[in-house]
């Protein structure tokens, strides 16, 4: 009897030890408005250039673009070098939405939020590399707002 209740013991042990517990990751969004003087056409013509420049990366990709709508919406690959001698690189997909309008053009930028690289690619770095992303698009975007008032 001892016996049987040990290995069903056992057996209960080992497979609750086995169960898989869902983490709540949360997503990371980042969004800034530019202000880009132009109508619908001109705006949704320059996100897009400025996209291609960016994606500089054959697996950053626009997955979707619809020049009526003025929504550009592409898969942004993000890569790190990890320091650890036996990992190398590391790379995790974000999601990129450009949406123009009459002089104004608003980016979102998300991310699920899930460390990966068994965590070698830490959650600070990958809103850094995000927020640069951000940084790139506000001085893109303030250049020509400038260049276009100047000319």
């Amino acid at each position: 009897m001892k016996k049987v209740l040990f290995i069903c013991s056992l057996t209960i042990l080992l497979l609750s030890s086995c169960a898989t517990t869902q983490t709540a990751f949360t997503p990371i969004t980042l969004t800034e408005t530019a202000t880009v003087i132009g109508s619908k056409n001109d705006v949704y013509v320059k996100a897009n250039l400025w996209l291609v420049d960016v994606f500089n990366s054959a697996k950053s990709v626009i997955q979707f673009s619809d020049k009526d709508a003025g929504v550009i919406k592409g898969k942004y690959n993000l890569y790190f070098k990890s320091s650890g001698q036996y990992i190398g690189e590391l790379e995790k997909d974000a999601i990129i939405t450009l949406n123009a309008s009459e002089n104004q053009l608003t980016i979102t930028v998300t991310c699920d939020g899930r460390p990966f690289g068994f965590g070698l690619y830490p959650l600070t770095q990958m809103n850094s590399d995000l927020n640069g992303l951000i940084e790139k698009f506000k001085s893109e975007f303030w250049k020509t707002k400038i260049g276009k008032l100047n000319n």
